[in-house]
């Protein structure tokens, strides 16, 4: 078993690589995946924390996919300053 701080490492990488899966594409594909892979998640999560603990996170989980692909596109939207 993996202790908590590996735990959220590995959550944090993963919301990451999804939410570059996502750059680029329709809010809508993105959000309809995010609610089939939140409900998966929070089934798995939930026989190890509890229903009420797997909803927080599943929910911020999916929270930091949306934000961090928002970031990238923002990132991405910027015009590079040139001195």
């Amino acid at each position: 078993m993996i202790d908590q701080a590996e735990f959220v490492q590995r959550c944090v990488a993963a919301a990451n690589e999804l939410a570059l899966l996502y750059v680029g594409e329709p809010e809508e594909k993105m959000l309809a995946a995010l609610h089939q892979a939140r409900a998966n998640l929070e089934a798995k999560l939930a026989e190890l924390f509890g229903p009420d603990v797997a909803a927080m996170m599943a929910e911020a989980f999916v929270a930091a996919v949306i934000g961090r692909k928002r970031e990238i596109e923002a990132a991405g939207d910027t015009t590079p300053v040139l001195n």
